[in-house]
């Protein structure tokens, strides 16, 4: 065996503890990163369903959907007691990634939450933006 393997058989706690920081750290630099770079009127606007029509469009529009359904999965995992991270805010993330009919009603459910909302208001303001605008009801065309 190799001395990386055997030091991960002795070491599981320690490994736990790696492994869980390295998660908590890069969910919580993503998850800022994505938050500050959002337009403060992302939600007011109305979602338009552009279909891809050439295929690099379309390989793009899959890449998008699989890593939003990473997130969303990924968001899911940090939401579960013991798991560290931004479990709620990273699903946020996943949804405004994904391409799926009826997301803007899921994202604006999970931005009335008032935990979500105050963390991310929070993170806006500590970086000189300005808080985001959700409406009472998604906007239609």
């Amino acid at each position: 065996m190799t001395g990386a393997r055997l030091w991960i058989q002795g070491q599981p706690l320690q490994l736990w503890a790696v492994v869980a920081g390295l998660s908590f750290a890069l969910s919580l630099g993503l998850t800022t990163w994505l938050v500050v770079r959002m337009p403060a009127d992302t939600f007011a606007q109305p979602v338009a369903l552009d279909r891809p029509y050439t295929w690099l469009q379309r390989l793009r529009q899959l890449a998008r959907n699989c890593a939003g359904l990473l997130l969303v999965i990924l968001g899911l995992l940090l939401s579960l007691p013991g798991v560290p991270g931004q479990g709620l805010m990273t699903v946020l993330l996943g949804l405004l990634l994904l391409d799926i009919p009826g997301k803007r009603a899921w994202e604006l459910r999970l931005l009335r939450m008032t935990a979500v909302r105050k963390a991310i208001d929070r993170l806006r303001v500590r970086f000189g933006k300005q808080p985001l605008i959700i409406p009472e009801h998604p906007p239609v065309f």
